[in-house]
């Protein structure tokens, strides 16, 4: 059997039936419909959320722990673009990068000292026919605050290769 869409008004109306005297059923049930008109008048006095509410992304995502568990990396969200943020449990933000330029689609530590964030950049090119998206990955390093970008300017990839941001091994 399928449940009643309002349950408590299912509960009242069978509550008010079961108690013997037939002119106090009506009235209870006129109450219980009364207070459930109410009720939906105040529910939906409430204006809607903005627009921009619904695709709203969140402000802190992506988030690593470093393998001995002393450091926390993830993208913030600040006002125009993003930033990396590396958080030394006990201390707070100790290192942070400015990442708008590099899309980060997702953050993970290579080692204690080496965060590796995976990126995208969407490329328009007179030699492509439509644009695609390059994936690359980047190591950033903790200690001194740069960023490396990996596997760039190989020779023996091709120019428009896609997914080259896929990490499929490390070794420290």
């Amino acid at each position: 059997m399928a449940h009643p869409p309002f349950p408590v008004v299912f509960f009242l109306f069978n509550w008010c039936k079961t108690r013997g005297r037939p002119e106090l059923n009506f009235i209870a049930r006129l109450i219980v419909i009364a207070v459930c008109i109410a009720s939906a008048g105040l529910a939906s006095a409430q204006p809607p959320p903005p627009l921009h509410a619904y695709g709203d992304l969140p402000s802190v995502r992506s988030m690593a722990i470093s393998p001995d568990g002393e450091h926390l990396a993830y993208v913030l969200r600040v006002h125009d673009g993003e930033q990396l943020i590396v958080y030394k449990m006990g201390e707070g933000p100790i290192r942070g990068a400015d990442t708008t330029d590099l899309k980060v689609s997702s953050v993970q530590f290579f080692s204690n000292d080496y965060v590796i964030l995976r990126a995208s950049e969407t490329v328009d090119s007179r030699l492509v026919r439509n644009k695609y998206e390059f994936t690359t990955a980047f190591a950033y390093n903790i200690e001194n605050g740069k960023i490396l970008q990996l596997l760039s300017k190989e020779g023996t990839l091709y120019p428009f290769q896609t997914g080259i941001g896929k990490i499929i091994g490390m070794h420290p």
